[in-house]
């Protein structure tokens, strides 16, 4: 259960037509301590998808105590921008690529120990 849990988001696109899917994807970082949700193939999401996030961030923290999930996001599309824009990025470990991402669920256990 120490390893980092992966969840890859392999869908381009994500709207109010996918996001209760969305949300079934990214349920099992729920169960798991150390997670990181790879979205570098993500393109687009709208207001309900990231209120997926935002519900799955919550749980984790205020109902399991867990860390927030470490994302990854291509540093230069519109959802990096997103993030950003919203100040999201302030509330995840956001990082440019998985093996960035894998690293600091590394040094935030070792950290803790």
């Amino acid at each position: 259960m120490n390893e980092p849990f992966v969840i890859k988001i392999e869908e381009p696109e994500w709207d109010i037509s996918s996001c209760d899917r969305l949300g079934e994807l990214i349920s099992p970082a729920l169960d798991h301590p150390n997670v990181v949700i790879d979205l570098s193939a993500v393109e687009y999401l709208d207001s309900r998808s990231l209120a997926k996030f935002v519900e799955m961030r919550r749980k984790r923290v205020l109902k399991h105590g867990y860390p927030p999930a470490h994302l990854v996001l291509k540093t230069n599309a519109g959802v990096s921008r997103l993030f950003s824009i919203t100040g999201f990025d302030q509330l995840w470990p956001i990082h440019g690529t998985l093996e960035a991402a894998l690293a600091a669920t590394i040094q935030e256990r070792t950290a803790g120990a």
